[in-house]
C-alpha cells in the first residue's frame, strides 16, 4: 500500500459498510387529558388499548409544577385511558402536562438505539496497524491504546458516542474521533473504536 494513495479512495475501496446507531430516549411519553385531574388518577392520551398495560410502571412528569416528581403506576384503564398512581403526588397535575413511563422502579427511561437511515462506509483496522505503508507512525499513538480505529470519510456523519455495526452484526462503539494528518496536504478523521459484546 502505498502512503500516496488518495484516503478517500482508500476508505471507498475497502470500507465495511457499517450502520450507524445513535442513543435515544427511551420510555413513552403522554400528557394529562381533560376532566379534572386528581392527585392519584387523571385521564391521559396514552396510546395503548391494552387494560393496564401500564401497570407498575413508574411515571415521571417532565413539564408543569410535577415536573421530575414520578410515582408507580397502579392501574390503567384502556377505554378511558386513565391511570391511577400511588403513592398520592402532593399536587393535581394541570392538563396538558407532559410525562414519561420509564420501565424501571425509579422512572429512568432505559435508553435504545436508532439506526441511521443512511449506511456509511469505514475501513476498520487494529489500532497499532500503520496507516499507510509508507508512513512510520501508528495510529494508537494518536488515539491512545485502543483496539481499533476507523477511518472516516471526510464528510462522515459519525460522531463520539455512536455504535458501527458491520454486515456480520459486529457492534463497535465510538470513543472518540480526532483529525490526523497523513502529509503535507492531507488529512482524514480517525474514530476510537472499542469492541462491544453481544448484549451491550
Amino acid at each position: 500500500m502505498s502512503s500516496m494513495l488518495d484516503p478517500t479512495s482508500f476508505i471507498m475501496e475497502h470500507g465495511s459498510l457499517v450502520t450507524i446507531m445513535r442513543e435515544t430516549e427511551g420510555g413513552v411519553t403522554g400528557a394529562v387529558a381533560t376532566n379534572a385531574p386528581s392527585t392519584t388518577i387523571f385521564k391521559t392520551d396514552l396510546p395503548s388499548a391494552v387494560e393496564n398495560y401500564y401497570k407498575n410502571m413508574t411515571l415521571r412528569f417532565t413539564t408543569g409544577n410535577l415536573s421530575g416528581k414520578r410515582r408507580v403506576i397502579t392501574a390503567y384503564a384502556q377505554a378511558t385511558k386513565q391511570i391511577t398512581v400511588a403513592p398520592a403526588f402532593s399536587e393535581a397535575p394541570s392538563v396538558t402536562d407532559a410525562f414519561i413511563i420509564g420501565l424501571d422502579e425509579y422512572g429512568d427511561t432505559i435508553p435504545t438505539w436508532t439506526a441511521d437511515a443512511d449506511q456509511e462506509r469505514v475501513m476498520i483496522q487494529g489500532a497499532r496497524r500503520a496507516l499507510a505503508s509508507g508512513l512510520d507512525k501508528t495510529i494508537a499513538g494518536i488515539l491512545e491504546a485502543s483496539e481499533y480505529v476507523g477511518h472516516l470519510l471526510p464528510a462522515t456523519t459519525i460522531t463520539s458516542g455512536c455504535i458501527l455495526e458491520d454486515a456480520a452484526g459486529l457492534r463497535y462503539y465510538v470513543d472518540k474521533i480526532v483529525s490526523s494528518r497523513i502529509d503535507d496536504s492531507t488529512s482524514m478523521k480517525l474514530a476510537s473504536l472499542s469492541v462491544l459484546e453481544e448484549g451491550e
